[in-house]
């Protein structure tokens, strides 16, 4: 850069030369000298060709770009249950229910079902001087329980050992059971039993045989024969047939 000296020394050089001069015209004449050595003295730097310097640039181009998103396959759907209603003992039902208690084989308990309310309850008290057991039955259509892989069972409970109870139509005297396992809290409550998980029995005892054969179930039924004496009481507002999807 020009120093301002020199532009003091160039003024007095004009100044000898002319000492007319207009002053104006010798500031415009500094000026422009001034100008000229600065620009003189400005260089342009040079870009950088260091590769380190170039890969540094490219990390932080990359650093600021947004991440890719990425979409994941959705998790498959399971559809909800199809239930089909076999009894919610309406007036219009057509299911029938009888009881069926330990009095056929010389027992002495006593116990019966009314329905009232759209419930169906079932009540009375086990003796254990003879057979032991209670239990209410209905005849089903054939085929209704083909599409179907559980049975769904809402009611209120005194916690006794009731147990659900089909036939077929393959061996007379043998039934499959499974437990309910209702507790005794008072309020409504659902079972859910698989088909498969029925097991057969003669007389309430496990036993060998084929098993249940829901395509040619004929009956279906209720029954408590848990050993233990005394009053019961079981209240069922709804069964329903039903199909689990995938």
């Amino acid at each position: 850069m020009i120093e301002f000296s020199t532009a003091v020394k160039a003024q007095k050089a004009m100044e000898t030369k002319n000492a007319t001069l207009n002053p104006l015209k010798i500031f415009a004449m500094i000026s422009l000298l001034l100008l000229v050595g600065c620009n003189g003295a400005t260089t342009n730097q040079p870009q950088s060709t260091n590769p380190e310097v170039e890969n540094s640039n490219q990390i932080m181009s990359l650093n600021e770009t947004k991440p890719e998103t990425i979409e994941t396959p959705s998790a498959k759907i399971i559809e909800p249950e199809v239930c089909e209603i076999f009894d919610n003992f309406e007036q219009n039902s057509p299911v029938r229910w009888q009881r069926v208690n330990d009095n056929v084989m010389g027992g002495r308990s006593e116990g019966d079902f009314e329905i009232k309310n759209n419930s169906m309850i079932l009540k009375g008290s086990i003796n254990l001087n003879g057979g032991g057991f209670t239990s209410v039955r209905a005849l089903m259509p054939t085929g209704i329980l083909e599409p179907y892989n559980q049975v769904v069972i809402k009611a209120k409970s005194d916690g006794r050992g009731y147990q659900l109870t089909f036939r077929d139509n393959n061996r007379r005297g043998i039934s499959y059971q499974a437990p309910l396992n209702f507790s005794s809290e008072d309020r409504w409550q659902t079972a859910i039993i698989n088909i498969a998980d029925l097991a057969p029995t003669y007389f309430g005892r496990k036993v060998q045989a084929d098993g249940f054969n829901k395509n040619q179930a004929r009956e279906i039924g209720l029954i408590l024969n848990d050993g233990n004496g005394g009053g019961y009481q079981l209240e069922i507002d709804e069964i329903k047939f039903c199909k689990t999807e995938g």
